[in-house]
This record gives structure tokens, C-alpha cells and sequence, in this order.
């Protein structure tokens, strides 16, 4: 019963997390852009999921506060994206389909342990 409680513990804390996210926009700053330069951008606390939208050559990202969101949403024909992750400083100049690729390893790692029961 105890392991039980335990694991429902830390899901409890993964989904009511907060993560800490960065917030800028390129209309502004040059370095908001996508080879993303981290130094003196503001950083915002309590966010459930991180933001990086292009629209053509504006780049911004933000922080979301109500959805919990990893993956891409993508426009090619009017150059828009929006990509959505949960971790800390996830939406700075880093690859996409690696932090999606993590998480599906740790699913996979923790569907095998669950079916065999480790």
C-alpha cells in the first residue's frame, strides 16, 4: 500500500509541477531569435509548460501557465510553429525532437519496468 501512495505521490507532484520558463520576443531583442543567446533574458517561475513560436521571422518565447504541453504545431505555408515542453528552460535554443525523444525513452523505460514488474 505504502508503494502505492508513493507512486501516486510523485505523479502527483510530475503533473501539479511548475517549471521555470524563458520570456522574450525578437521584436525587441535580437537574441530572442533562433540561435537563442540564454544571457540577460528575463525568466518566468510557475509555468506548467514553456513556449517557442516562430511567425515568419518573429521569434517569442513565453510561458503557459494553464496546459501542461510537450510537442510541435506547425504551419509550413505561413511559416508558423509553436513548440511546447516541461522542464525547466526548455524553450531556449535547443533541439526539439530531443526533448521529445527523452520523453518517450521514459516511457518506454517505465512501460517495461511496469510489465515486468521491476
Amino acid at each position: 500500500m505504502y508503494h502505492t501512495l508513493a507512486v501516486l505521490g510523485l505523479v502527483l507532484l510530475m503533473v501539479a509541477g511548475v517549471i521555470t520558463c524563458y520570456i522574450c520576443t525578437s521584436d525587441t531583442n535580437n537574441n530572442c531569435r533562433d540561435s537563442f543567446i540564454a544571457e540577460g533574458h528575463i525568466v518566468l517561475r510557475n509555468c506548467r509548460s514553456c513556449v517557442k513560436r516562430q511567425d515568419g521571422r518573429r521569434y517569442v518565447r513565453d510561458c503557459d501557465v494553464t496546459y501542461t504541453l510537450n510537442g510541435c504545431l506547425k504551419n509550413t505555408d505561413l511559416q508558423q510553429s509553436a513548440c511546447y515542453c516541461d522542464t525547466d528552460h526548455c524553450n531556449g535554443a535547443i533541439s526539439w525532437a530531443h526533448v521529445t525523444g527523452n520523453h518517450v525513452i521514459i516511457l518506454v523505460v517505465t512501460t517495461v519496468m511496469t510489465f515486468f514488474g521491476l
